[in-house]
């Protein structure tokens, strides 16, 4: 399956995409996330969600590796 280069960025209602400064990411963990926070460790999030802080919308939502590691 290929990815379109070209494609343009989600939006919001504002007209914001996931890079802008008014959006937030906002990290989802799972049970097993929590514990590893009490007992010391550093959580895994299972999902991060980018929302803008103005119109409350969810721009994007992701699961890759990748991307959770940029927000651990």
């Amino acid at each position: 399956m290929q990815t379109d280069t070209t494609a343009e960025p989600r939006r919001c209602r504002c007209g914001h995409t996931k890079d802008h400064k008014k959006v937030s990411p906002e990290s989802i963990h799972g049970v097993f996330g929590y514990l590893r926070l009490m007992i010391g460790g550093t959580p895994v999030p299972r999902m991060i969600r980018f929302r803008c802080r103005d119109c409350d919308q969810v721009i994007e939502e992701s699961t890759d590796p990748r991307v959770l590691g940029q927000y651990m």
